[in-house]
């Protein structure tokens, strides 16, 4: 069964819409979709920032108007340490899923981001005696590590945790406290 294990963006630009479907007992669909990473900022009050940040993109103004995101940057070169960045995967990924016939198989996957322009869908599985691959590129984590135990033939009762990003803060509620 697919879980959304969801957060909420806030002020941040953080961005992600790919979705995960089953659409077989044993095979998941990973959609294309657009990701977009926070890069490094302080939200501070707009009326103190500069007015040349705003023009040369070294500073945004929030949606409320009233706060910015200033992106940081080098002491000595000035240049912006890590501007927010947008990337996208084109069409689908299948995932088959098999088990073991007499050990725990496990699977993960990620979103991995080897460039500043270039985004993949990275699946990965491995045995219960075995550690996880490690990759250094690692974006974020689309599919949490999942357990599929010998004789699985249907995944819908193993939970699948899929990580979604939800724009904004969550409603103000009785079940939301700051």
């Amino acid at each position: 069964m697919i879980v959304q294990r969801s957060i909420y963006a806030g002020d941040t630009p953080l961005f992600s819409d790919f979705s995960v479907a089953q659409t077989g007992p044993m095979q998941l669909t990973i959609s294309g979709g657009t990701f977009q990473i926070t890069g490094q900022a302080r939200i501070v009050p707009g009326v103190k920032v500069p007015a040349e940040f705003f023009n040369d993109g070294r500073a945004e103004l929030l949606p409320d108007g009233k706060r910015a995101r200033v992106w940081l940057q080098d002491r000595v070169t000035k240049r912006i340490k890590d501007k927010s960045k947008r990337r996208k995967v084109t069409g689908n990924t299948l995932l088959n899923v098999t088990a073991h016939p007499n050990k725990d198989k496990y699977y993960k996957v990620d979103l991995r981001s080897p460039s500043d322009v270039v985004m993949q869908v990275q699946t990965k599985n491995w045995l219960a005696d075995q550690d996880e691959p490690i990759t250094n590129d690692l974006t974020h984590i689309l599919i949490f590590p999942f357990k599929v135990v010998p004789g699985t033939t249907d995944l819908s009762g193993i939970d699948i945790e899929v990580f979604t990003v939800l724009p904004g803060f969550p409603d103000k509620s009785a079940e939301w406290e700051v």
